[in-house]
């Protein structure tokens, strides 16, 4: 069963909040989405508890991911934006870009400190240990 998108639950305000956001981003390099977005998010971080701070913030970040419909994942700060997301499969999308683009672990590692958050537990099994 589909989950119904977070922008279809928004108020209308909201959903216009995130269609200019949406608009404004399409045409930048995820480097600067990812500024935009951290930009936006500041009056949460401002004005609420980290906790709602931190749900409000991962919920635009969702809502926005949905409108931009770009399901494949290309470089580190489109990674980030989907690990930060409420979505399970856009954080299953993110590490599995991530298992296969190794080199740019301690980019997206930085820009989720920068963000207040950890990175996701991703280390190698057993069968991908050095022997």
């Amino acid at each position: 069963m589909a989950t119904t998108p977070l922008y279809d639950k928004l108020n209308p305000e909201m959903q216009r909040t995130v269609d200019t956001w949406v608009e404004r981003l399409q045409a930048l390099p995820w480097a600067r989405r990812s500024d935009l977005l951290a930009e936006a998010a500041l009056p949460w971080r401002e004005e609420f508890e980290p906790a709602q701070a931190r749900q409000l913030t991962r919920g635009f970040i969702t809502a926005v991911l949905e409108r931009l419909e770009e399901p494949v994942i290309d470089n580190p700060h489109q990674a980030v934006a989907h690990l930060l997301s409420l979505h399970g499969e856009y954080h299953e999308r993110a590490l599995a870009w991530l298992a296969q683009n190794r080199e740019v672990r301690e980019v997206v590692a930085r820009e989720l400190a920068d963000w207040g958050e950890e990175p996701e537990d991703d280390r190698p099994g057993p069968a991908e240990e050095p022997n």
